[in-house]
Protein backbone atom coordinates (compact mmCIF):
# COMPACT_ATOMS: atom_id res chain seq x y z
CA UNK A 1 0.00 0.00 0.00
CA UNK A 2 1.35 3.31 -0.66
CA UNK A 3 -1.52 5.83 0.49
CA UNK A 4 0.43 7.65 3.37
CA UNK A 5 -2.89 8.51 4.88
CA UNK A 6 -4.03 4.65 4.41
CA UNK A 7 -0.83 3.59 5.59
CA UNK A 8 -0.41 5.81 9.56
CA UNK A 9 -4.27 4.50 9.93
CA UNK A 10 -3.02 1.02 9.80
CA UNK A 11 0.03 2.26 11.94
CA UNK A 12 -2.98 3.23 14.35
CA UNK A 13 -4.35 0.44 14.68
CA UNK A 14 -1.17 -1.42 15.35
CA UNK A 15 -0.48 0.67 17.99
CA UNK A 16 -3.55 0.50 19.29
CA UNK A 17 -5.24 4.12 19.04
CA UNK A 18 -8.13 3.25 16.92
CA UNK A 19 -11.97 2.22 17.31
CA UNK A 20 -13.25 0.28 14.11
CA UNK A 21 -16.76 0.91 12.83
CA UNK A 22 -19.36 3.20 12.25
CA UNK A 23 -21.77 2.53 16.12
CA UNK A 24 -18.14 2.19 18.19
CA UNK A 25 -17.02 5.07 16.09
CA UNK A 26 -19.88 6.88 18.03
CA UNK A 27 -19.58 6.02 21.33
CA UNK A 28 -15.97 7.03 20.84
CA UNK A 29 -16.65 10.15 19.84
CA UNK A 30 -19.73 10.60 22.68
CA UNK A 31 -17.91 9.34 25.36
CA UNK A 32 -14.47 11.74 24.49
CA UNK A 33 -12.31 9.65 23.11
CA UNK A 34 -12.27 10.12 19.55
CA UNK A 35 -9.65 13.05 18.57
CA UNK A 36 -10.48 12.59 14.44
CA UNK A 37 -12.90 10.82 13.05
CA UNK A 38 -12.96 9.12 9.44
CA UNK A 39 -15.81 7.84 6.64
CA UNK A 40 -15.04 5.72 3.75
CA UNK A 41 -16.44 7.39 0.72
CA UNK A 42 -19.34 4.78 -0.05
CA UNK A 43 -20.71 4.48 4.08
CA UNK A 44 -23.79 4.43 4.35
CA UNK A 45 -26.19 7.76 4.54
CA UNK A 46 -26.88 6.48 8.31
CA UNK A 47 -23.35 6.10 8.81
CA UNK A 48 -22.81 9.37 7.48
CA UNK A 49 -25.53 11.40 9.38
CA UNK A 50 -24.57 10.13 13.01
CA UNK A 51 -21.32 10.55 12.79
CA UNK A 52 -21.20 13.95 11.03
CA UNK A 53 -23.87 14.51 14.30
CA UNK A 54 -21.38 13.68 16.91
CA UNK A 55 -18.64 14.99 15.27
CA UNK A 56 -20.46 18.26 15.31
CA UNK A 57 -21.78 18.03 18.86
CA UNK A 58 -18.64 17.23 20.40
CA UNK A 59 -16.34 19.65 18.04
CA UNK A 60 -14.62 16.38 16.67
CA UNK A 61 -12.74 17.03 13.13
CA UNK A 62 -13.94 14.74 10.67
CA UNK A 63 -12.22 13.53 7.01
CA UNK A 64 -14.10 12.27 4.40
CA UNK A 65 -12.28 9.71 2.39
CA UNK A 66 -12.66 9.14 -1.15
CA UNK A 67 -11.71 5.17 -0.85
CA UNK A 68 -14.80 2.64 -0.02
CA UNK A 69 -15.01 0.94 2.33
CA UNK A 70 -12.95 -2.41 0.57
CA UNK A 71 -10.04 -0.02 0.45
CA UNK A 72 -9.84 1.59 3.97
CA UNK A 73 -10.74 -1.98 5.43
CA UNK A 74 -7.65 -3.58 3.60
CA UNK A 75 -5.82 -1.09 4.84
CA UNK A 76 -6.92 -1.48 8.84
CA UNK A 77 -6.70 -5.68 8.29
CA UNK A 78 -10.58 -5.88 7.64
CA UNK A 79 -12.67 -6.55 4.63
CA UNK A 80 -14.93 -3.35 4.61
CA UNK A 81 -14.90 -0.54 7.44
CA UNK A 82 -17.29 2.30 6.94
CA UNK A 83 -15.96 4.58 9.67
CA UNK A 84 -12.99 4.94 12.24
CA UNK A 85 -11.82 6.88 14.87
CA UNK A 86 -8.64 7.66 15.60
CA UNK A 87 -8.03 8.11 19.85
CA UNK A 88 -5.03 9.28 20.32
CA UNK A 89 -3.89 13.08 19.91
CA UNK A 90 -0.45 12.58 18.04
CA UNK A 91 -2.16 10.11 15.52
CA UNK A 92 -5.15 12.54 14.56
CA UNK A 93 -2.39 15.42 14.26
CA UNK A 94 -0.10 13.19 11.98
CA UNK A 95 -3.39 11.75 9.58
CA UNK A 96 -4.65 15.20 9.81
CA UNK A 97 -1.45 17.13 8.20
CA UNK A 98 -0.81 13.99 5.62
CA UNK A 99 -4.81 14.58 4.31
CA UNK A 100 -4.02 18.15 4.34
CA UNK A 101 -0.49 18.36 2.22
CA UNK A 102 -2.88 15.81 -0.08
CA UNK A 103 -5.16 18.25 -0.27
CA UNK A 104 -2.86 21.00 -1.40
CA UNK A 105 -0.86 19.11 -3.51
CA UNK A 106 -4.09 18.13 -5.92
CA UNK A 107 -4.49 14.16 -4.04
CA UNK A 108 -0.57 13.96 -5.53
CA UNK A 109 2.13 12.96 -2.82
Amino acid sequence: MRDKFLSMAGLCKKAGKIVIGSELSVVAIKGGKAKLAVLAGDASKNSVKEIERACEQFNIKLIKLEYTKLETGAALGFNEVAAFTIVDHNFAKALINIWSEKAINGGIY
